[in-house]
């Protein structure tokens, strides 16, 4: 921990110098420019520890060349600048390599993927597709769902701590969180939100995933109903879908809480909390729990979405439609 707040301290000094800084403007509500250097920082302890031998993750060396070119990737945008379209390239292309390394090693496995009460083949048609489709989905997802702070950290905490990783990266994960939350000193960035979902999407699918589909899709509820709520306001608006907005889930409960960002993110992760609690991910494959631990987090959504104010009408998701010229 205490190596974790030491490297903060100096990303942030170096962040203002180097000019990695995110500065108020638009949808980006906070007060003053701050640095964008917590994924750089997770990136160094990761690196460091793993190299220290300190900690072990049993990533292989495909793996680790994912994480690294997907927090490179993350680092440049955050400096410069990418075009969505850039980043989703990108992803895609660490996505399939993803998948052809750890689909080779699920065909040996044989069997079915119990998903939803089907029994899905292990085969070439099904098992890359599905992955292919996981690995650049849930980077993208977490990296959209970075809108408030500490969410997505306290977020990646829970998860972690479900598939039961080491405790030091816990520790340094949790340092890092008290940088971000609940007054910002540093930002992930798409650096720190792309590496953390990234390796939330490889050490899922070590952690039996392909065994218990219904319970990881549970898990992972929360950024799957976000990115498919933000993504059918975008299309309903007629916007481009990598223009941002205040469409998300952290956004409209925000806006229900009075502006209280601070009380949004405790909220939001109480309730993935409770889903966890509640369906027993890992342990079992109650069908009926999960269908109604799902129904009951969707019922939610469109609770949020309608007394979220005008921030749920101006996407025109459960409001008035509005045109591309009333938007700008």
């Amino acid at each position: 921990m205490v190596f974790t707040a030491i490297l903060a301290l100096l990303a942030i000094r170096l962040s203002r110098r180097f000019g990695l800084l995110d500065h108020p403007q638009g949808r980006k509500q906070h007060g003053r420019p701050t640095p964008l250097c917590g994924g750089l920082v997770l990136w160094s302890v990761l690196s460091i520890l793993s190299l220290l031998g300190k900690l072990d993750l049993g990533l292989s060396l495909w793996d680790w060349l994912a994480l690294h070119a997907m927090a490179l990737v993350g680092l440049l945008d955050d400096r410069f600048g990418f075009r969505a379209r850039t980043k989703g390239v990108i992803g895609l292309a660490a996505a399939a390599m993803l998948a052809l390394t750890h689909g080779v090693a699920l065909l040996q496995l044989g069997g079915t993927y119990p998903l939803f009460g089907m029994g899905l083949p292990n085969a070439v048609y099904t098992t890359f597709p599905l992955l292919l489709l996981w690995f650049w989905f849930l980077p993208q997802a977490i990296n959209l769902m970075d809108g408030i702070n500490g969410l997505v950290i306290g977020f990646s905490l829970l998860v972690l701590w479900f598939l039961g990783a080491p405790g030091i990266l816990l520790i340094s994960l949790g340092a890092l969180l008290l940088f971000n939350y609940p007054r910002a000193r540093l930002f992930l960035g798409d650096c720190g939100a792309l590496l953390l979902g990234t390796l939330l999407a490889i050490l899922t699918v070590k952690a039996r995933l392909p065994q218990n589909p219904n319970g990881f899709f549970v898990l992972f509820i929360y950024p799957m109903v976000d990115v498919s709520l933000v993504v059918f306001s975008r299309w309903r608006s007629r916007r481009p879908l990598g223009v941002g907005d205040r469409g998300h889930l952290h956004h409209r409960m925000t806006d229900l809480l009075g502006g209280c960002s601070w009380m949004a993110t405790p909220s939001l992760l109480l309730i993935a909390f409770g889903l966890r609690i509640l369906l027993e991910l890992g342990y079992g494959d109650d069908l009926e729990m999960r269908r109604l631990g799902v129904s009951l987090f969707i019922c939610f959504v469109v609770i949020l979405a309608r007394r979220s104010g005008s921030g749920a009408r101006l996407q025109g998701t459960f409001g008035p439609r509005v045109n591309n010229a009333s938007m700008r």
